[in-house]
């Protein structure tokens, strides 16, 4: 008996590497700083980042953007971002270990900086071959009353890295407003099921017919 339970400790190890081996966990996919929170070391009305600039986890492109504190409410934390610094601006970061075909949703707030025109500010998001225009109307709104709304895009990555961008299209120093970007979807926050591969069976398989020609050799 003492050499069953040798034989059943044996492949019972090599049950679990053989799943250790082929499950590896998939990896999380996360926005670096969606809030703009980060680093935070400014207090005031905004400043101006400029093209090629960065705000922790952001690059920033086009014709700079405004990193805004105090100067109006965000929609949350005490940052957001203004998407027009004198003209049109862009913030964008690369996402990575993304699961190719599937699909992604990215969360996030808009508003328009009230102060001037035009009335309606529009937001172009992209990622990958995807892209969608948002649009946002200051009428009624304040820099205390910025009237905030979440919206939904969703692309479908075709690659384990795609860069996602936040573009102003409003040729002006009042664009769109950005804050609290998330994203959701493809494999999730876990790691996805894997099955064990076929030649798992096998390898158990042979492990146990030689754990029974060794009892037989034994007289067993």
């Amino acid at each position: 008996m003492p050499e069953l339970k040798v034989m059943n400790r044996r492949v019972g190890l090599a049950a679990a590497f053989a799943v250790g081996v082929w499950a590896v966990p998939a990896q999380a996919v996360s926005i670096v700083n969606g809030g703009f929170e980060l680093p935070g070391t400014f207090s005031g009305g905004f400043t101006t980042v400029g093209a090629g600039g960065e705000i922790s986890g952001w690059t920033v492109g086009g014709s700079g953007v405004d990193l805004i504190n105090n100067y109006w409410e965000p929609s949350e934390g005490a940052y957001s971002v203004d998407l027009s610094a004198g003209s049109a601006g862009s913030v964008y970061q690369d996402l990575t270990d993304l699961s190719v075909g599937e699909t992604y949703s990215i969360g996030f707030d808009i508003a328009g900086n009230p102060a001037g025109g035009p009335t309606v500010k529009t937001m172009r998001v992209s990622a990958g071959a995807d892209s969608m225009d948002y649009l946002f109307d200051v009428t009624g709104k304040t820099t205390s009353s910025m009237g905030w709304l979440s919206r939904i895009f969703n692309f479908t990555a075709t690659s384990e890295i795609e860069r996602l961008t936040f573009g102003s299209l409003d040729a002006t120093a009042f664009g769109p407003a950005l804050d609290n970007v998330s994203i959701a979807g493809g494999v999730g926050p876990g790691p996805s099921p894997v099955p064990i591969p076929a030649t798992a069976p096998l390898i158990l398989g042979a492990l146990g017919l030689g754990g029974l020609l060794s009892r037989r050799r034994r007289g067993t």
